[in-house]
């Protein structure tokens, strides 16, 4: 059974989408409501595919939220032994950031994961 890890973070740039619409009756917005940044998923998936080339399987938006652009994100793994801590998940991304093999614009502290391992 495969198993995951929810990663959230804040990116600093904002979407046109999300400039060009307004969401101040909700207050997240809904990874439906705009087409997925497929630099995020491509390149939060890199990290971890690096770091884990034979476990990591997927990495997918589940929702955005308020913020510079707030991102929640579910990465699959294939089993429960090979899910990371949620302190070695957010390190994957911050060493990415750090050795500059990222283009995406995260905010390091803003950084967290989900210490509830999750089945999918």
């Amino acid at each position: 059974m495969n198993c995951g890890i929810v990663l959230s973070f804040l990116m600093a740039f904002i979407p046109t989408q999300l400039s060009t619409t307004s969401h101040t009756e909700t207050p997240e917005i809904n990874a439906t409501d705009v087409a997925p940044p497929t630099s995020a998923v491509t390149e939060v998936g890199n990290a971890f595919r690096k770091k884990y080339p034979e476990s990591f399987l997927k990495s997918t938006i589940n929702r955005f939220w308020n913020g510079s652009v707030g991102v929640d994100m579910t990465l699959t793994f294939r089993n429960q032994e090979s899910v990371p801590s949620s302190t070695t998940a957010v390190q994957v991304i911050k060493d990415s950031l750090n050795a500059r093999e990222t283009s995406l614009d995260i905010l390091p502290t803003s950084i967290i994961a989900n210490t509830d391992r999750q089945n999918n």
